[in-house]
């Protein structure tokens, strides 16, 4: 019945089949190796359950009342029982009785899965309130974790930024939406291309979400990009005294240069600038005369059922001999133009 009860009944009758046996131990070597173990442990523990005192076991004298129900739930952050004392109002005395596993008084949750043995009444409220727990009065029992979050909060901001969710097998809305802590509301808002209820196991979700960023680099990046804008401007401004001039660029100041060699520079400056504008006027009028040229040389006609060749140049203002020419035609194919045809123009 015990190895029945472990591998099922169909495993048990195999073996007794393949054995021609009914024998647990003539059994044995035909049942799965899990069952093997099973059935020796269990008589062993009833063995010591029955005749500890033969053997110098003494039971240990109970702490707390028998009609104390209690249950256990798993820890996914560091806390220690002074925590869960002070916010659920647990005595770390019974909590130590609960869990004498943690010679420390501290349940290290983020390292590995860990159990926390509490009275049922206070499981639900543990599960609520785990996050609140593990920073309560951080200070005093994680300082240097506290030092390092103020540090962080001081120079830190949070700007909005997009992210996308690969929907996996069997996520929905609801879970989606409970993994990034939004409602179903906002993330079907930001998907209004979904239409479907039921989620495609590939499809892309839009999440919109903030960020931490170092203020820092922000303020850098803002600097970075107002140095830039201000250095493609160079400013030289001569004075009309004849004593000193100010020359400023982007990030030089020079006080005190000679007015005559000012005056040579603005010269030069002028003329420099004068000879780039002739030169950008020239080009317009070449690009435009291009363009012209371009336009005339594009332009075409569609020939329309009915048309002919005199007709068409009499319209445009052109002699028959120069549409034919223009268009590589003589007097014989000039008979064969069709409707849809095009005929280059002058």
């Amino acid at each position: 019945m015990l190895a029945a009860y472990n591998c099922g009944p169909g495993n048990v009758n195999k073996a007794i089949k393949r054995s021609g046996k009914n024998d647990f131990w003539e059994l044995y070597n035909y049942l799965p190796k899990e069952t093997r173990n099973y059935v020796p442990a269990y008589i062993a523990a009833t063995y010591v359950m029955n005749f500890y005192q033969e053997h110098g076991i003494k039971p240990m004298s109970l702490t707390q009342p028998l009609d104390l129900i209690t249950d256990t739930v798993m820890v996914n952050k560091d806390i220690y029982f002074g925590q869960i004392e002070d916010v659920l109002k647990v005595s770390t005395d019974e909590i130590k009785g609960l869990n004498p596993q943690y010679k420390m008084d501290y349940i290290p949750g983020t390292q590995d899965k860990y159990a926390l043995r509490l009275p049922l009444t206070y499981i639900n409220d543990f599960i609520e309130m785990e996050d609140s727990i593990s920073n309560c009065n951080i200070e005093k029992y994680r300082p240097e974790l506290a030092k390092k979050e103020t540090i962080e909060d001081s120079n830190t901001i949070y700007v909005n930024k997009t992210i996308y969710h690969k929907v996996k097998r069997n996520e929905t809305w609801s879970s989606i939406a409970r993994r990034y802590d939004v409602s179903v509301s906002e993330l079907r808002g930001w998907n209004k291309k979904i239409k479907k209820n039921k989620l495609q196991k590939g499809a892309l979700l839009a999440i919109n979400t903030k960020v931490a960023v170092n203020k820092t680099t922000v303020i850098d990046k803002d600097e970075d990009e107002k140095s830039s804008a201000f250095s493609q401007d160079e400013m030289v401004e001569a004075n009309s005294s004849n004593s000193q001039e100010e020359v400023t660029t982007n990030t030089k100041k020079v006080d005190k240069i000679n007015t005559s060699t000012s005056n040579k520079k603005v010269e030069f400056a002028k003329q420099e600038s004068k000879k780039q504008n002739e030169e950008i006027k020239k080009d317009n009028g070449r690009n435009a005369k291009q363009n012209t040229e371009k336009k005339k040389s594009n332009k075409t006609h569609t020939v329309q059922s009915g048309e002919t060749i005199a007709a068409i140049a009499k319209k445009h203002g052109m002699s028959e001999k120069e549409l034919l020419k223009l268009n590589g035609l003589n007097e014989k194919s000039a008979r064969k133009i069709r409707p849809g045809q095009k005929l280059k123009l002058k």
